[in-house]
């Protein structure tokens, strides 16, 4: 494989790489997102219940199993914000090498080209 045919192989993977990279992080973003809008949730749902002023047996059972159900989803989320952190981490982790092995083609392709 000739030297040229490498450093485009090289960029293509390391393109690939930074996409991948982009990915993982717009994954943990939209978890980030998810997190927030629910941690917001509880905290409203807590709100509206202690504003109310008619409290029956019933409305107190719904409201705990509604903030249940949101703090059961923000454990779920805090898993899947762990997970996205691992994926953006291993993803920069694979692109660096890829990276260091592109500027290396570069430079020697320089090193040749001053030698003509």
């Amino acid at each position: 494989m000739k030297r040229s045919h490498a450093l485009d192989a090289v960029t293509a993977v390391e393109r690939r790489m930074k996409a991948a990279v982009a990915a993982a992080t717009g994954f943990a973003r939209e978890v980030t997102g998810l997190r927030r809008r629910n941690r917001t949730a509880i905290g409203r749902a807590i709100q509206a219940f202690n504003s109310r002023g008619l409290r029956s047996a019933f409305a107190c059972a719904a409201a705990q199993s509604h903030r249940t159900l949101l703090s059961n989803l923000d454990f779920v989320l805090a898993d899947r914000m762990r997970e996205a952190d691992c994926r953006v981490q291993t993803a920069r982790d694979a692109a660096i090498p890829w990276s260091q092995l592109r500027c290396g083609l570069e430079r020697r392709r320089l090193r040749l080209a001053a030698k003509f």
